[in-house]
C-alpha cells in the first residue's frame, strides 16, 4: 500500500511592519492520465465546485469524418465521476463553454458553406448528452460562443462587420440580433447574468471623424432589447476596450483602455460609470499618473522614466505613454471593482516590434503576417469603488512569456486582507502578494509538484496547459510532462503524462516548511 504525503514550500508573507504570517502555496491534488507518444491531449473545463471536465478526440474509434470524443468528470479532489463518449459526424470542433451545470460544446457543420452548427449540452452531475442543431444560413467569423438559460449565443463578423446569433435550444427559435452590422465597429464583449438571465454586447462604435467609442445593448431572455447607451468620451479621446460589471438596478460601470484619437496604442485607464437616468461619468487616469505603473522595470530605468515624466509635467506638456493593454473581466470584491489588463508588444520574425495594420478583424489591430507572438511585460491592477473613483494601483512583471496568441495569464485571487497574484509559464508558477498599492510579497517561483519522491520532469510541453481559476480560493494548473523516475521501482521509470495540479495559496500562521514528496511502500 503507498502512502503520498506532500509537503509544500511556504515563505514568509508580512502583513505588516512586525506582524509575520506564512503565505503557503498548496498543491494538495495531482491528476495523472498516461500518454502514448501521440496520443490527443485533453481539453481542460472548470465546472466550478461541481470538479473539472475533460474531453479529447478518441482517435482509435473515430473513422473518417465521423468522430468519437472521450468525455470524463472528475470532482474537486481530482478523483473520476464517470466517463462517456460523443459521437459527431462531419463537424469541426469549435469551442466550450461550462455554464449552470452544464458544459456546452460547439461544432461546425462541414458539408456546406452554410456554417450549420450542432451543439452539445453535457451534464456534469449524470454525465447525459442532448444535442442540438442551429440551422445558419449566415457564414460567421466567430469570436464569442457563450450560454444562459439554454439560449447560445454567438458572436463574430460577417464581411468585417459585427453580428450575434440568438439560439433559443429548447424552443428551437433562431434570430440574427438588430443593431450591430455596423461597418468600423468591434465586438468586444458577451456577458451574461444568470441571476437575471440577461446578457449585455459590449461593442464599440465611430463618435467622430478621428473618435471611437464604446456602446453597449442588454437582452433579456427571449432575445428582446431592455436598454442601451453610448458613452460619450471627451474630445481628443477614444475609448478603445473595456468590460462591464453592474453595481445593482441604478447604474453600470464600463472600465478598460483609451487613447489619442484613433491610435492603437493606449494612454490609460478610463472608468465610466452609466446611470440608469441616461447619466454619465468618465473619469480618465494617464499611465505616467499611476504610482505602481512603473515596477515592473529595473530600479535604474523605473527613476529615469519617472524623471522625465515629472520634467513633462513641470513644463506643462501632456505625458504620452502608448502601451497595448489586455483587459480581462473585472472582479468585484465588498465594496472594491478590481480591473486587470495585461501590457504587451508583438514581436515579429525580423526581431522588430512594430507593424503596418490590415484591415482583418484582431483585436491588437496587428499585422499577423510575420507574428513570432505577443511578448508579455507586466499586469496592471487598478482598484476602484463604487462611486468610480480610483482607489489604488499596483504592478506584477511577466517574465519569459512569449504567447503565439493573446490570452489571460496573470490570475487574481482577492483575500480578506490581500489579493494574490499568480501565472504559470513553462510549469513554473510564479506569484506576488499585495495590499492594494502595496507590496507585502515579492515575486515567488514554484516548480509545479509531480506525483512520486524520486520524479524528474525531463521535459515540458510548452504550449500545452496553463493555469485556470477553478472555485473559492482554489485554482488548477495543467499541462503535459515526460517524467523519469529511476529511484523508485514502484513506478515506471519513464512516463509520458497529462497532469491536473490542485493549487490554493492562503495565508497561515505557520512555520516555513521543506517541500518533498515520498511514496512509502508498506
Amino acid at each position: 500500500m503507498r502512502c503520498l504525503n506532500i509537503f509544500i514550500y511556504s515563505f514568509v508573507l508580512l502583513l505588516g511592519a512586525s506582524i509575520p504570517l506564512q503565505a503557503q502555496l498548496v498543491q494538495p491534488e495531482r491528476l495523472e492520465l498516461e500518454l502514448e507518444e501521440y496520443d490527443p491531449y485533453y481539453s481542460v473545463v472548470s465546472a466550478g465546485g461541481q470538479g473539472i471536465l475533460l474531453y479529447r478526440l478518441n482517435e482509435e474509434e473515430s473513422r473518417g469524418n465521423d468522430q468519437v470524443f472521450d468525455i470524463l468528470h472528475y470532482d474537486t479532489d481530482l478523483k473520476e465521476r464517470w466517463s462517456t463518449k460523443l459521437e459527431v459526424e462531419d463537424a469541426e470542433l469549435t469551442g466550450h463553454e461550462y455554464k449552470e451545470g452544464k458544459m456546452y460544446l460547439l461544432f461546425r457543420e462541414q458539408e456546406n458553406q452554410a456554417d450549420n452548427y450542432q451543439v452539445y449540452s453535457v451534464d456534469v452531475e449524470s454525465g447525459k448528452i442532448s444535442g442540438y442543431t442551429i440551422d445558419n444560413a449566415i457564414p460567421v467569423e466567430l469570436t464569442e460562443f457563450t450560454t444562459v438559460d439554454g439560449v447560445v449565443l454567438l458572436g463574430g463578423y460577417v464581411n468585417f462587420r459585427p453580428t450575434i446569433i440568438y439560439f433559443d435550444l429548447e424552443n428551437d427559435k433562431y434570430r440574427v440580433l438588430p443593431g450591430f452590422y455596423m461597418n468600423k465597429s468591434d465586438l468586444l464583449e458577451i456577458q451574461t447574468d444568470e441571476v437575471t438571465n440577461t446578457f449585455t454586447v459590449l461593442y464599440t462604435e465611430k463618435a467622430g471623424k478621428r473618435q471611437q467609442t464604446i456602446s453597449s445593448k442588454t437582452f433579456g431572455r427571449n432575445g428582446e432589447l431592455l436598454f442601451e447607451y453610448s458613452l460619450k468620451p471627451e474630445k481628443g479621446k477614444s475609448l478603445q476596450f473595456g468590460r462591464t460589471t453592474s453595481i445593482g438596478p441604478e447604474a453600470l460601470y464600463v472600465a478598460g483602455t483609451y487613447s489619442h484619437g484613433n491610435s492603437k496604442y493606449s494612454r490609460g485607464i478610463f472608468i465610466a460609470k452609466q446611470h440608469a437616468n441616461g447619466k454619465q461619468e468618465i473619469n480618465y487616469y494617464n499611465y505616467g499618473d499611476l504610482d505602481n505603473f512603473f515596477n515592473y522595470m529595473r530600479a535604474g530605468r523605473e527613476k529615469r522614466v519617472r524623471k522625465r515624466i515629472e520634467r513633462r509635467k513641470i513644463q506643462g506638456k501632456k505625458v504620452k505613454l502608448n502601451y497595448r493593454l489586455l483587459v480581462h473581466n473585472i472582479i468585484e470584491k465588498d465594496s472594491m471593482n478590481i480591473l486587470v489588463g495585461e501590457a504587451f508588444y508583438p514581436k515579429f520574425h525580423n526581431g522588430s516590434s512594430f507593424s503596418f495594420y490590415n484591415t482583418s478583424r484582431n483585436r491588437s489591430g496587428i499585422d499577423k503576417g510575420n507574428l513570432e507572438g505577443y511578448r508579455y511585460t507586466h499586469a496592471v491592477l487598478i482598484g476602484f469603488d463604487d462611486k468610480g473613483e480610483l482607489l489604488w494601483d499596483n504592478s506584477f512583471e511577466i517574465k519569459d512569456v512569449l504567447s503565439p496568441t493573446l490570452e489571460k495569464f496573470v490570475h487574481v485571487l482577492p483575500q480578506d486582507t490581500s489579493t494574490a497574484l499568480l501565472y504559470m509559464f513553462e510549469n513554473v508558477l510564479r506569484s506576488k502578494i499585495i495590499r492594494q498599492g502595496e507590496v507585502l510579497e515579492g515575486k515567488n517561483k514554484e516548480d509545479i509538484v509531480t506525483l512520486y519522491e524520486g520524479d524528474e520532469v525531463k521535459h515540458n510541453e510548452y504550449n500545452v496547459g496553463g493555469l485556470e481559476e477553478w472555485y473559492g480560493p482554489y485554482f488548477f494548473a495543467y499541462g503535459v510532462q515526460r517524467i523519469k523516475n529511476s529511484a523508485n521501482s514502484s513506478v515506471d521509470a519513464n512516463r509520458k503524462v497529462f497532469y491536473i495540479n490542485k493549487i490554493s495559496y492562503e495565508p497561515q500562521q505557520k512555520a516555513p516548511g521543506a517541500a518533498r514528496v515520498e511514496v512509502e511502500d508498506e
